[in-house]
This record gives structure tokens, C-alpha cells and sequence, in this order.
């Protein structure tokens, strides 16, 4: 059977996304020095979490995000590794972002993004999760080595049991960032 080595990697998140990029980057390579399939890190790990480390979106730096991404794909291509990170993913204008997990391959590819389902709030988008992000519509699946893996950001209160459930009903390894 493969064996997937997982680095599961925290450091004091911020509205800097350059600083959360640097941190992100000393990790990876950490976690490549120790032998590590996988560098792992929580929601909005690199764009910082709205609501809690920056008010919300309007006066973003979108192409400090863009850049801070893009290296970390190059890194991760760099040292072979996978990355599964936390991050604001930008929609079009007039729209909220999605809270989203980023997984990129050793090769420094996007495979797939999961955008958080269940958020948290009313209906009208005044509160919780709804106020500051738009909901996504699918899970993320991918494999490593032959293992069926998945990502998730819970929340509770919203029904993300039920996901978690359908997820890893199909993925012996599965990723929660943030809840």
C-alpha cells in the first residue's frame, strides 16, 4: 500500500500576504527536508481570513495574492512536494470570493481547488461566512500515489457532517482546513 507522509503546518496567519507567503515557503521546505509528501496548512492560510485578520475584500491586494500563489506553485515544483493551502479565490466583479483549499501536485500544477460549501450566515448574506464569501458547488477529490484524497473546510452548524460524510465515504485521507 503507499504511504502519503503529511506535514501539517501552522504559523501566526495574517493580513499580509507576503508575510503568510514567506512562512508558507520556510514550511514547505521544512517539511521537504523531513521527508514530507505533503505541506498542509489551514484556511487562509496565505490571503489571511476576512472577518477575523482584515475587515473583508474591498481594499484587497489581488495581485499580491496572484504573485504569493504563483510562487508557492514554483516552490512546490522546486521541491517536489504536494501543497494543500487555505486561500481567498477571487470571482468576477460584483461577487464575493470563494474560501478555498488549493492543491497543487509535485510538479507545481493546480489539481484542484475546494471552495467552502456550507457557510455560515442568514440568508441575506449579512453575517457569518456569507457576509465576506460566495459558496462553491462541488467537492475536491484527487489521488496521491493511488489514494483517494479530499479536502474540506467545516462548518459545523451548516451541515458539513453530511459532506464530511459523503467525502470520506470515498477518501481514506481527507483534509480539514479551518472549522
Amino acid at each position: 500500500m503507499a504511504r502519503v507522509n503529511v506535514a501539517t503546518c501552522q504559523f501566526p496567519v495574517s493580513a499580509d500576504v507576503g508575510a503568510n507567503c514567506r512562512w508558507i515557503v520556510r514550511q514547505m521546505r521544512l517539511a521537504a527536508q523531513r521527508g514530507a509528501t505533503v505541506a498542509h496548512f489551514p484556511e487562509g492560510a496565505l490571503s489571511g481570513y476576512a472577518g477575523v485578520d482584515f475587515p473583508g475584500f474591498a481594499d484587497f491586494d489581488w495581485d499580491s495574492l496572484r504573485r504569493s500563489s504563483l510562487y508557492l506553485h514554483r516552490v512546490a515544483g522546486e521541491l517536489g512536494i504536494w501543497l494543500v493551502v487555505g486561500s481567498a479565490h477571487r470571482l468576477g466583479t460584483g461577487h464575493k470570493p470563494h474560501n478555498s483549499v488549493y492543491v497543487v501536485d509535485p510538479r507545481g500544477e493546480i489539481v484542484d481547488r475546494y471552495d467552502k460549501r456550507f457557510c455560515s450566515g442568514d440568508t441575506t448574506g449579512e453575517s457569518g461566512d456569507l457576509a465576506r464569501y460566495s459558496p462553491g458547488d462541488h467537492p475536491c477529490v484527487w489521488e496521491i500515489d493511488g489514494i483517494r484524497c479530499g479536502a474540506l473546510i467545516p462548518d459545523p452548524p451548516t451541515g458539513v457532517p453530511i459532506e464530511r460524510l459523503t467525502i470520506t465515504q470515498k477518501c481514506p485521507l481527507t483534509w480539514e482546513n479551518g472549522g
